[in-house]
């Protein structure tokens, strides 16, 4: 009764699943493609811990094998997305998270939320397409739905700095900073949000150094 997230394909070898606080063991099954295959680590397994993961291995005739596995998350049932915000911290501008550091990888800001409550999590691009590698880096113009049992909510990312949206900060985003500040382009909704890495809420020269000295990693944003 229950999603593997990302969705399953056979060259992924790692999933999530969420499931209440109150479960106390799951039923996972699975199918082989062809007879020739046989499949171990399936059917009743009980869950003790906030954070269980279990393996489920394939092994062909030839002995070949494949391990899969899924880490199940236990929840508690009436965290809200907002709980979820305020547990892990998160800054929120209208419908913008905020202030999220360079450098973060979907795989550690979706555990993060995962320990503050959430229940599952999908993060999609520019395009509106599931971002499934977990090794992505977080970029500015990402969307993230953050789903409990009681709520979800839908926010657009913004990265500090990275106003161009490749998530990390280069010369483009300092280019467009100074383009921002010289009235010759305009940043707009969570571009301008990533641009004021000062935290001031305007965009000045200050940003510009912030994010030359990032270039030059005197420090880091």
């Amino acid at each position: 009764g229950y999603s593997l997230t990302p969705k399953f394909d056979n060259d992924v070898l790692s999933y999530e699943v969420y499931v209440p606080t109150s479960t106390e063991k799951v039923l996972v099954e699975a199918i082989p493609e062809t007879n020739l295959t046989t499949i171990t680590g399936i059917g009743e397994i009980a869950i003790p811990d906030i954070e269980n993961t279990i393996t489920i291995t394939a092994k062909s005739q030839a002995g070949t094998e494949k391990k899969f596995t899924i880490t199940i998350y236990k929840v508690d049932d009436t965290t809200k997305v907002s709980d979820v915000i305020t547990e892990s911290s998160l800054l929120i501008n209208g419908n913008t998270i905020q202030n999220i550091k360079n450098s973060t990888t979907i795989a550690s800001f979706k555990d993060k939320l995962i320990k503050s409550g959430a229940q599952s999590i999908v993060i999609k691009d520019k395009n509106g397409n599931d971002i499934e590698n977990t090794n992505t880096l977080m970029a500015t113009g990402q969307k993230i739905v953050i789903n409990t049992s009681v709520d979800s909510q839908t926010y657009t990312i913004s990265v500090k700095g990275d106003t161009s949206g490749d998530g990390v900060v280069t010369i483009l985003d300092l280019l467009e900073v100074q383009k921002h500040i010289k009235k010759a382009e305009t940043l707009k909704n969570e571009n301008l949000i990533s641009a004021d890495t000062s935290g001031d809420n305007k965009v000045t020269i200050l940003d510009l150094l912030e994010i030359v000295q990032h270039i030059k990693k005197y420090k880091l944003l």
